[in-house]
């Protein structure tokens, strides 16, 4: 529980800092906290379920004896606060990376005491005491198989990879369509934080006056926040006997 307490406290401050506004030096703003602390949390959960893993195999060698019946009634009670925690939290998680990690952290709690009261019910009936050691391995697999994504989806974005659902392929056939645009260079396309996903190219064009550069630019970046959710893009356009110098100056 104390890490629950934790986790939705870091991201609550996180997403809060968010929403700070772009400074002169962090021209981005603070968006990229919610990553990190999403990182953090993901990071947490697996040495969470190393440790389960490791007091698991420790009670397989020893067995240890259970007060089944407070057992069952404490995991009881943390199970339904824990429910309790994931109805509020599982609409946004899908798609904010801070929020998933608080989630997931939560989702481990009523896991975990779940698996306690099927262990402490095992006991108290069957007297089985290894059957908590068992439920502890069985938890400690789904929490860190849980955790894995969010610390990949967290790297991913620290990378600057292109986002998992826009082909960046599909992108540049969408601006080389154009019947003015002649070739696409130095296409990225990446995330900052969880919706917000920006993009920057050079675009090779047929002499154009500045009316129709700006027609131009707008369709595109139109285009482009339709057919796959980028809303800031940077085009720079150049004419298509510039494009080769162009290339040198970025």
């Amino acid at each position: 529980m104390l890490s629950d307490v934790f986790t939705l406290g870091a991201a609550l401050i996180a997403a809060s800092l968010a929403q700070l506004p772009a400074t002169g030096r962090a021209t981005f703003g603070y968006r990229r906290l919610e990553i990190l602390v999403a990182l953090m949390n993901g990071s947490i959960l697996i040495a969470i379920a190393a440790l389960i893993a490791w007091r698991a195999i420790e009670r397989f060698q020893a067995p240890e004896p259970v007060s089944a019946l407070p057992t069952l009634i404490v995991a009881a009670l943390g199970l339904a606060i824990n429910i309790l925690l994931v109805s509020l939290l599982h609409e946004d998680s899908d798609r904010d990376l801070n929020l998933r990690g608080a989630f997931l952290h939560v989702v481990a709690d009523a896991v975990s005491f779940f698996g306690v009261i099927l262990a402490a019910i095992v006991v108290y009936w069957f007297n089985w005491f290894l059957a908590d050691a068992v439920a502890s391995l069985f938890v400690a697999c789904l929490i860190c198989l849980s955790a894995l994504p969010l610390v990949w989806d967290s790297l991913r974005i620290l990378m600057e990879y292109a986002p998992p659902n826009i082909d960046v392929s599909a992108v540049e056939a969408v601006l080389s369509t154009n019947a003015c645009v002649r070739q696409v260079d130095k296409l990225h396309i990446w995330t900052i934080t969880s919706g917000q996903v920006v993009l920057c190219a050079h675009l090779a064009v047929e002499s154009l006056n500045a009316q129709e550069r700006d027609s131009l630019l707008l369709q595109l970046q139109a285009q482009l926040g339709q057919a796959f959710g980028i809303g800031e893009s940077t085009l720079q356009i150049v004419a298509l006997n510039e494009s080769d110098r162009a290339s040198y100056l970025c």
